[in-house]
Formats: structure tokens, sequence, C-alpha cells
């Protein structure tokens, strides 16, 4: 994960492809908690605990987007086959610490990581609300619709402009993202989108 890079692009669901075109977060050094989900078959995935995946309860091809602490052992991810996702039944679900904390988002909204299929979305400013009213499912698709703009952006300037200007801004997203800020860096990046094509360097 640590040499993924934004304009890469990466396994996404069973048949699909997406590119990367951001990262919440990028952290080389910092150690936190994980949760580890392994699965029969020999895939585990690491993510952290409010980061979504989705979970088929009862294993029979229903699926809903979970926190990873929401997991349970004996609930079904889907982990690749051959040539396709199916439904991998969770053996162990544990927490442990490692070093490096990385959030790529892809346009589709998913990511396949060490063979397993997670959401590109975790925690983030409507998480509150929902676990207390209720919706925490649909967290991730609503937060698709929020990023629009951002993929409208890295479209607009291009795969190779926005690696170049997003490394420069990382750490102010870094810090966004543990603020829980939804306008300020859409505006940032906004105001630089046009500055690079109006020419200005």
């Amino acid at each position: 994960m640590k040499d993924l890079q934004v304009g890469d692009i990466v396994r996404s669901g069973a048949n699909s492809f997406s590119e990367v075109y951001v990262f919440s977060h990028q952290l080389l050094s910092t150690e936190t908690a994980f949760v580890k989900i392994s699965v029969a078959g020999g895939n585990s995935l690491e993510l952290s605990p409010t980061h979504f995946i989705p979970v088929s309860q009862a294993c029979d091809g229903t699926m809903e987007m979970v926190r990873a602490s929401d997991a349970k052992v004996g609930s079904c991810v889907l982990s690749s086959g051959s040539n396709s996702l199916k439904q991998s039944k969770i053996i162990s679900h544990d927490i442990r610490i490692s070093k490096g904390l990385y959030n790529p988002f892809t346009k589709h909204g998913n990511i396949v990581v060490d063979g397993i299929l997670a959401s590109s979305h975790s925690e983030w400013f409507l998480d509150d609300l929902a676990t207390k009213f209720g919706g925490v499912s649909f967290l991730p698709s609503i937060y698709q619709v929020v990023m629009a703009p951002a993929r409208f952006l890295y479209d607009l300037v291009g795969p190779e402009i926005a690696r170049n200007e997003l490394e420069k801004f990382q750490d102010k997203l870094n810090s966004y993202t543990d603020d829980g800020a939804v306008l300020a860096p859409f505006l940032d990046l906004g105001w630089r989108a046009f500055e690079i094509l109006s020419g200005r360097p």
C-alpha cells in the first residue's frame, strides 16, 4: 500500500479496475490499531476499525456495508477466486497494532486489497448521526456522492498533474480528514485546479 500512488489503476471488483484519485490519509510512520480479518482460503486484510467493508451476515449473498470492527466471525466477505470474487467465511477477527496508515480512494468507490474487497470509504462527518439514527450501511454510497467534486477535479487536470499536486497537499489532507472537514479540502483543491488551468505556476 505504501507504494500506491494517485493515478494507479487497481482492482475494484470481480472484473473491474479503477483509478486511485486521492488519498485521505498517507502516513508512513504512524502506528495505529487495525482490524485483521482472515478468511477461509488464506486471505487476510488489515484495515482501520471504522473502515467500511461489504459483508454478508448470513453468507447468503446479501451484502451490506459495515465497519470493520463490526464484521463477525462466521459472516462472509468477498475474496479473490481465479477470475472472480467469491464469498469467503471470516475465521478470525483480531485487533493488532501496525505501522502505516493509507486510505486510497478509487473512482468506483471500492478496492481489492490482499485479495479481499473493501470500500474506499471510512468514518467521516456523518458517522455520528448515522450511528444515532440508523443508516450506517448507506454511508459509503453517500460519501461516494460527496466525493464527486474531487473526482471531477482529478479528471479536469489529469492523473500526472493531480499526483504531483496532491503529493504537495497530502499533509493538509491528512489534517482535514482527522478534523472531519468537508468543504475546506474541496475549496483548496478547486482553487488550485483553477490556477493550473489558468496557467499559473
